[in-house]
Order: C-alpha cells, then sequence, then structure tokens
C-alpha cells in the first residue's frame, strides 16, 4: 500500500513539475490546444526527439540544441501555435520547472541542515549536564 501511495506522489510530482507550467506557459501565449492530454502528449514526444538527440549527437551542446529546436517544433505542432511562440513557451516552462526543482531543493536541504544543527545542539547541551 506504501509503494501505491509513494507512486501516486511520484506522478502527482512529475505532473506538477513537468505539465503545469507547460499548460499555463502556453495558455498565456495563446496556443490553441493547452488540454492536459495535449500536453502531455507533447511531452512524451519532446521526451523521445530529446533521447534521439542525444544518441546521435551525444550529450553535448549540438545535442542540447538539436532537442530543444525540435522540441519547439514538437509544441509548435502539438499545442498548435507559431514556432517563435513554441521557442518561448519550451524556453519559459523549463524554467519556470527548474525554478521550482531549485526551490525544493532548498527548502528540503534547509529542513535537513536544521535537523542537524538541533541535534547537534541537543547533544552538545547534553554532553555539558553529564
Amino acid at each position: 500500500m506504501l509503494t501505491f501511495l509513494i507512486f501516486l506522489l511520484a506522478v502527482a510530482a512529475l505532473v506538477a513539475l513537468a505539465v503545469l507550467p507547460l499548460m499555463y506557459t502556453a495558455r498565456a501565449l495563446g496556443a490553441e490546444r493547452t488540454g492536459f492530454w495535449w500536453v502531455v502528449l507533447a511531452l512524451v514526444v519532446q521526451a523521445a526527439v530529446s533521447r534521439a538527440g542525444s544518441a546521435f549527437f551525444g550529450h553535448d551542446i549540438a545535442g542540447f540544441l538539436f532537442s530543444f529546436l525540435v522540441g519547439s517544433l514538437v509544441i509548435k505542432l502539438c499545442l498548435v501555435t507559431s514556432y517563435p511562440k513554441a521557442l518561448l513557451i519550451s524556453l519559459i516552462s523549463t524554467l519556470i520547472a527548474l525554478f521550482v526543482v531549485l526551490l525544493l531543493a532548498g527548502w528540503a536541504a534547509r529542513k535537513f541542515l536544521v535537523r542537524e544543527d538541533t541535534v547537534m545542539l541537543v547533544s552538545e547541551a547534553f554532553r555539558y549536564l553529564a
């Protein structure tokens, strides 16, 4: 049961980090198709294009550029918008997702460091009492 709940939490996190930024950015920039399943389709095809770019060009700047440019073409075709808007949608949604990941990582690190400092302070206090 716990494994299933962790799976549901992971799916919810994936939706929050990947689908929602792309969906809302596409809506803000005036794409015609901004439904949930259209965005999921665009992300799945983009992931396949990214894998193909990495396999063909390797993990260097050429692979990144190929993935970004062809991924924007995927957004253009799936969400029915112009190519310059698709480039902006791709860039802005990626920056939003990256910002959220960094924000969550900072929050998690701060929580961990606060706990570690608290444990160190409590152990110091008990050492002086003994």
